[in-house]
């Protein structure tokens, strides 16, 4: 988020808000001698000689090493930064008034870099807008940002620092289990339809079905709750999953993120992460906000880390202690744009203590930069991250082979996947895992997962057969399918035993209905004569009772309140 200025603002006007006192100690300091009853002439005065490149370079040239890199830094931060972002490394500027002026002459001793330009007529201080907000900031003016910017000056260049040994551990995830770990999600909720309910939390209920699927052994990656609860926002955010009625299910754009290749799929979850508002990392950094969240932006946290990660060289350990460092120079707002450190409260819920301030600053914003890191980055495979002997971490690796996927500038050779497909007798199906995604889905609407390397295997039953008959997927589908895939090579044996399973399991049906039971026949007759409400009735049983589909429950009901009439859900038949 970039500093604007509330109000433009150039040397003459600058120069003009300033009392007399400091004006007179600018001019001493540039060696000019201000002549003139008028105030206006003698601020143009001062300006001119302000402005002169010969004075300028001679003064810019003895300034103090943190003097020259704030003004460079000014200088290509288009001549305006927020102070807060500034106090930490350069200082603040005291307030002094006239009396006080005279008397401390703070343009001959400043204390720190900040009242070093200020105090020399470099630098005034003016308000920047952040987020909306206006906080005070620190400016050069037109057209003496020109002539600063004409001296050439270089900021000081942050960079990360490489470790000297490699880390003793190494974490590390490709990012493919996140896909394949969300394919065995919507796997799961296409096969098993679950059910929400109404003002129900759909964030919770995706997060159980990962932490079931953890459970029964189904997923590839790391089964921490803080991983799954991240699954379940990345998903969300992506759109790839819908509730309809009151079924939870993959979504349209769940199918088509399927179909794609890997490197499109791995760019929609990184994007779904990056604007994820509903999920944060502060829980993965034993941190919870106390009181108003209006303050935090997660998403623009994300932001800033990820820029600088764009910089930092490829293929090489990286120390995170660098990594933090340098957003606490450069961004030392991360997670409080406004700067106000003492307004912004959080509880650490290993000790329960509530912490806030700038001086916490290490334990906020640096423990969220390595959650962030440590987690999501690494989650996604834009990162590896090292141990040390204590198992703490320490460093971080960007591995120039997913670069593409973050990076510009950065191609992406693409293979084309050599696609194996073995079908045996037995009903085992052992397919690859590359490029085979939306193939595994559907082949999961009959087959039952069993293992997963580099190739996946399934397993063809009686029960699993019978599975996707009930999801309609019929042996006259199922045969065809598997000879597409497996190129022919199906077993004629399996056949058979299809073709058999399939004329046991299409002569009997059940279907799931709701019975609609009213008090009296001459109820049930004004509902079955209802324009509106006949619609959703399916079949009648008697005078007093008549079968709904499960999926027209809801409606049914929504129209029935909206008549006066409530309808009481009985779970049995007590």
């Amino acid at each position: 988020m970039e500093a604007r200025s509330v109000r433009l603002q150039d040397l003459y006007r600058a120069l003009y808000e300033q009392p007399d006192e400091l004006l007179a100690g600018i001019a001493s300091i540039w060696q000019l001698s201000l002549s003139g009853e008028s105030r206006e002439l003698r601020v143009r005065q001062l300006a001119e000689g302000i402005q002169s490149p010969q004075r300028l370079q001679g003064l810019v040239e003895h300034l103090s090493d943190g003097a020259r890199i704030l003004l460079a830094e000014l200088a290509g931060q288009g001549g305006l930064v927020p102070a807060h972002r500034l106090a930490g490394e350069y200082g603040t500027v005291r307030r002094l008034g006239p009396a006080a002026l005279r008397r401390e002459a703070p343009w001959e001793n400043p204390q720190n870099p900040v009242e070093e330009l200020v105090y020399r007529g470099l630098a005034y201080r003016t308000y920047a807008d952040v987020g909306g907000s206006p906080v005070e900031g620190l400016q050069i003016p037109e057209p003496l940002l020109t002539r600063v910017r004409a001296l050439g000056l270089e900021p000081e260049r942050v960079s990360l620092q490489p470790l000297t040994q490699p880390p003793s551990h190494v974490l590390g995830d490709s990012g493919t289990s996140a896909q394949e770990d969300l394919l065995a999600l919507l796997v799961h909720l296409r096969n098993h339809s679950p059910r929400i309910q109404p003002g129900g939390d759909l964030s919770q209920l995706v997060t159980e079905a990962l932490v079931a699927l953890r459970d029964r052994g189904r997923l590839l990656g790391e089964g921490d709750e803080h991983r799954l609860a991240f699954l379940a926002a990345v998903a969300l955010g992506a759109d790839l999953i819908t509730v309809r009625g009151a079924t939870v299910g993959p979504s349209p754009r769940a199918r088509a993120w399927l179909r794609a290749d890997e490197s499109e799929r791995y760019r929609a979850l990184l994007q779904a992460w990056r604007r994820q508002e509903q999920w944060d990392e502060l829980p993965l950094a034993d941190l919870s906000l106390v009181g108003d969240r209006r303050d935090y932006d997660a998403i623009r946290a994300r932001g800033i880390v990820l820029a600088l990660l764009a910089r930092a060289p490829l293929d090489t350990w990286l120390s995170l202690a660098s990594l933090q460092q340098a957003v606490k120079r450069m961004r030392p707002d991360l997670l409080r744009p406004d700067g106000d450190y003492d307004a912004w409260q959080l509880r650490d819920t290993v000790s329960h203590q509530l912490v806030s301030g700038y001086e916490q600053w290490d334990r906020i914003e640096g423990a969220t930069i390595a959650a962030m890191v440590n987690g999501p980055l690494r989650w996604l495979g834009i990162v590896e991250t090292g141990l040390d002997a204590a198992s703490d971490m320490t460093s971080l690796r960007l591995p120039s082979g997913r670069a593409a996927r973050w990076r510009r500038g950065h191609g992406e050779a693409r293979s084309v996947a050599s696609n194996v497909c073995k079908v045996a007798e037995d009903g085992l199906v052992q397919i690859t895992v590359d490029g085979t995604c939306y193939t595994r889905y559907q082949l999961e609407r009959f087959a039952a997962w069993e293992s997963q390397a580099e190739m996946a295997r399934y397993r063809i039953t009686e029960a699993s057969v019978a599975a996707g008959y009930r999801s309609g997927v019929k042996t006259a589908h199922m045969i065809p399918f598997l000879q597409r895939i497996a190129g022919g090579g199906v077993p004629q044996p399996l056949l058979a035993r299809l073709l058999a399973w399939g004329g046991r399991l299409g002569r009997v049906w059940a279907r799931r209905r709701i019975v609609l039971e009213t008090v009296d026949p001459a109820t049930m007759r004004e509902l079955r004569a209802d324009a509106e409400i006949q619609p959703y009735l399916d079949l009648p049983v008697d005078a007093t009772h008549h079968l709904v589909q499960e999926q027209h429950a809801d409606e049914l009901f929504e129209r029935l309140r909206a008549r006066g009439i409530w309808v009481q859900l009985v779970e049995d038949d007590t």
